[in-house]
């Protein structure tokens, strides 16, 4: 099974009921990488995210230093989106025994540093690994406020506003999140309309003039005719020679 690591766009803010005034929790948020995503400052993340997948989270607040005493720790199951990005809120976990108190409230968050040391299973069970441990740098003033409240359980007076600091430089650009994956190919649209028929071509030319076929098959003798009318009457023979003059009869 591959390691997995947090990706460096991890943060965390504060949950709040506002009817009631009382804090929620601590809002988590990070994307899971596989081993080739390590985070190494200045360097672009390359590997690939664990998208879809069920995993435990395990919290753990440590007062003081990195390996100091443990105030609290609760633990998740929990779901990857299809980018590897999970999101919980740290106090509505589940509490384990090991925590000197029980809740994020009962924290004195105004006595020392505090840390938050994050572990991970990727087959959400309880076979934890170091993802890191991470100081944290503002104050939950919310929490800060509910362990200041007098014995009659409300706040105490305010106090005077601060000068006002001097404005921070700019935080250098984040680095860039991992290539989402390409989502499913959408459904085949309705079939268009028939288009118009188009123009009739030109008539083409006429083509060569076939080859003359074989002389057919003699045909059988006819029958006898019938006797043909008579013929047009011979021509007539010469004249014959004159006879001689007869003798002069008497006056």
């Amino acid at each position: 099974m591959k390691k997995i690591f947090l990706a460096v766009v991890a943060f965390f803010f504060f949950q709040s009921i506002l009817t009631a005034e009382i804090v929620d929790g601590i809002t988590y948020q990070a994307v899971a990488l596989d081993k080739d995503g390590n985070e190494i400052p200045g360097v672009d993340i390359n590997g690939n995210i664990l998208f879809d997948s069920q995993i435990s989270v395990r919290f753990t607040i440590l007062k003081g230093s990195p390996d100091g005493l443990v105030e609290y720790q609760e633990t998740h199951l929990t779901h990857t989106d299809i980018s590897g990005l999970f999101t919980v809120i740290i106090g509505r976990g589940i509490p384990t025994a090991l925590g000197t108190t029980d809740s994020l409230i009962h924290i004195d968050w105004g006595a020392d540093k505090h840390f938050l040391k994050v572990e991970l299973d990727t087959r959400g069970g309880s076979a934890f690994s170091l993802m890191g441990i991470e100081q944290m740098m503002a104050v939950p003033y919310a929490f800060y406020a509910l362990n200041c409240r007098n014995a009659n359980g409300t706040p105490g007076p305010q106090g005077p506003i601060g000068p006002q600091g001097i404005a921070g430089a700019d935080g250098a650009t984040g680095l860039t999140g991992p290539t989402g994956i390409t989502g499913p190919t959408g459904p085949i649209g309705a079939t268009g309309l028939t288009g118009p028929a188009g123009i009739t071509g030109p008539t083409g030319p006429i083509g060569a003039t076939g080859l003359t076929g074989p002389t057919g098959i003699t045909g059988p003798t006819g029958p006898i005719g019938a006797t043909g009318l008579a013929g047009p009457a011979g021509i007539t023979g010469p004249t014959g020679p004159i006879g001689a003059t007869g003798l002069a009869g008497p006056t």
